[in-house]
């Protein structure tokens, strides 16, 4: 195996695309699987960066998930509790739905309009 092989087989390890691979060491582009496929191939099956990487990304998503609906079970419940025990809360809290509706007036009932008639096509 030559200088270019191991290159092209430690770029590929790394999870570059074939088309990286070629920009980086300067060959004519859709040409380094005719020519070096051996040494592609090799370098891919190597590579587990790129699956681990994927995983983690993917584990650490989750986690993120899993604690946001915490946190929004959590506040969802604070919320509640507060509204059925505080009536100055409770208070502000309908004048300020109230206030929206009114100021908002005609944008609610177009989407309740559409909503409406996109029922009645349906059915």
């Amino acid at each position: 195996m030559n200088l270019l092989d191991q290159r092209i087989k430690t770029f590929a390890s790394q999870g570059l695309s074939p088309y990286e691979i070629e920009e980086k060491l300067g060959f004519k582009h859709y040409t380094i699987h005719i020519e070096h496929h051996e040494a592609l191939m090799e370098g891919y099956a190597r590579s587990d960066n790129g699956q681990k990487a994927a995983e983690r990304k993917e584990r650490r998503r989750e986690a993120s998930r899993e604690y946001e609906a915490n946190h929004r079970k959590e506040r969802k419940r604070i919320h509640q509790e507060r509204y059925a025990n505080d009536l100055e809360y409770r208070k502000r809290i309908q004048e300020a739905q109230k206030r929206y509706r009114e100021k908002h007036a005609l944008e609610l009932s177009a989407r309740r309009r559409e909503r409406y008639w996109k029922k009645r096509k349906r059915s």
